[in-house]
């Protein structure tokens, strides 16, 4: 087994020179965004044309079955090779971890472990690439900026790199996001400057809301007056009317993930793209997990009453019959 950096697999896999792994193990709470980037490398890497439906398969390290997941790691692929991924693997039972670990991985398949765990297993796979450091140097998330800007076809100033990284930080997600808002804004301005930036981009702390919405799922009460005063106090763009179309919009993201659970569809990879078909955003896939585990303690009925309550609050506030921070404390505290 080696143990790399999230940085140094993402150029090997860039590198066209470069064989994939037998298997890849994802561990830390590291960037997300950088461990999807990985995922999404090896599928374009090693999957078939129009065959990633039926090559690719990701599993739930909470509901996976055992015999389910290996009838399909040792199965022939359609095209050259097949991919399957095991995320929240932290969450595994004992005995089926001890078996996974153990498993002879073909060499028509790639295996990908993804956990929250620190501490590297002991596997008995010799080509094993290990990664939990996701750090990245500050000129290397500024050529990242760059490069994504140019593959919306736009230069950008180092003006507009330093403004954009220091109102995002280093969120993946919404820099991704930013940068293609950035780049319709301007229309056929071909480069982006300082300018720009102040215009188009706003601080949104999404990681926040997700908090939030978490701590209101798990019923705890004073935690989420706690994250609400907050927010409201320390970021100006979290006005109450805009806390009440965030919620609005995350519970109605609530109800198509419950749905699709329901169905028997759980893992993160399905749903996400699902999301992206229907709102045109992406969701963060620790994000999403956190979420899933927290709707099952709700039926489809439960979820549908509260996303119900939040537009009332919604109409009522703007005709005037409620007042709406009032509201909200009351929809958190009797929730």
């Amino acid at each position: 087994m080696k143990e790399t950096t999230c940085i140094d697999i993402l150029n090997e896999l860039n590198d066209e020179k470069k064989e994939v792994h037998r298997i890849y193990l994802l561990f830390g709470e590291g960037n997300e965004y950088l461990k999807d980037q990985i995922i999404e490398k090896i599928k374009q890497k090693v999957l078939s044309p129009g065959l990633e439906g039926f090559d690719f398969s990701a599993f739930n390290g909470e509901t996976l079955n055992i015999n389910e997941f290996e009838g399909y790691l040792i199965s022939p692929p359609f095209g050259a090779k097949r991919v399957v991924l095991i995320e929240d693997g932290n969450r595994l039972k004992r005995e089926d971890l001890k078996h996974i670990l153990s498993l002879r991985v073909p060499d028509f398949s790639v295996l990908i472990f993804e956990s929250t765990s620190k501490d590297a297993p002991l596997l008995l796979e010799e080509d094993v690439i290990f990664v939990r450091d996701y750090s990245v140097k500050q000129s290397t998330t500024e050529d990242w900026i760059k490069f994504k800007f140019r593959e919306n076809g736009k230069e950008v100033s180092q003006e507009a790199v330093k403004e954009i990284l220091a109102r995002l930080d280093t969120d993946y997600y919404l820099l991704d996001s930013e940068i293609a808002k950035l780049s319709l804004y301007v229309g056929d301005k071909k480069k982006i400057e300082l300018k720009d930036v102040i215009d188009v981009v706003n601080y949104i702390p999404d990681t926040k809301i997700y908090i939030f919405i978490n701590s209101i799922l798990s019923r705890k009460r004073e935690q989420s007056i706690q994250i609400y005063q907050t927010m409201v106090q320390e970021y100006k763009i979290f006005q109450d009317n805009f806390l009440l179309s965030s919620l609005i919009r995350e519970f109605s993201r609530l109800l198509i993930m419950k749905d699709f659970t329901e169905h028997g569809i759980r893992d993160s990879q399905t749903i996400s793209r699902a999301f992206k078909d229907i709102f045109e955003t992406d969701i963060k896939r620790q994000a999403l997990l956190s979420l899933l585990r927290n709707i099952e303690n709700f039926s489809f009925e439960e979820l549908l009453d509260k996303y119900s309550r939040l537009v009332e609050i919604d109409v009522k506030s703007k005709s005037g019959e409620i007042n709406l921070p009032t509201a909200l404390k009351l929809f958190i505290q009797t929730d």
